[in-house]
């Protein structure tokens, strides 16, 4: 049995490109980075993903999917 299904996909070929790199350099990364190692990559993600949400365009994807494991 097959079905079609959405998903959310981010269209990094439409990202925002020249707003990312600005704001990287931009970033004072000795204070984002200057605590504890966990604290420090907290940081660090936290900055990647809300750049990505910020500049990276999502679309819809339909994939087709089947209930059979080997289909």
């Amino acid at each position: 049995m097959l079905w079609l299904t959405e998903r959310i996909k981010l269209n990094y070929r439409k990202a925002n490109l020249d707003k990312i790199k600005n704001t990287l350099s931009s970033t004072d990364w000795d204070r984002l980075l200057e605590d504890k190692i966990e604290t420090a990559w907290n940081n660090f993600k936290n900055l990647t993903l809300s750049l990505v949400d910020a500049n990276v365009p999502k679309m819809k994807v339909s994939v087709l999917k089947s209930l059979n494991q080997f289909g």
